[in-house]
């Protein structure tokens, strides 16, 4: 976190609540994985780093796929 306040200044001030540390899902290509593993079990991977932004539709899919 001190990295990033040197090279932003403005936030210097600041006080950081929340940081983030865990794996990113990526892969050569950008399309997120969504598929029936086994009986009851489904998996919506690889979002490279968009899960928030792909969350809706994949969750609308995985849905779809579960329903099929």
């Amino acid at each position: 976190m001190k990295y990033y306040i040197k090279i932003l200044p403005h936030v210097e001030n600041n006080i950081v609540d929340y940081s983030w540390a865990g794996i990113m899902g990526v892969g050569k290509i950008k399309k997120p994985i969504i598929k029936k593993v086994s009986n009851h079990i489904y998996c919506a991977v690889r979002m490279g780093g968009m899960g928030v932004a792909l969350g809706s539709s994949t969750g609308v899919e995985m849905a779809d796929l579960y329903h099929a």
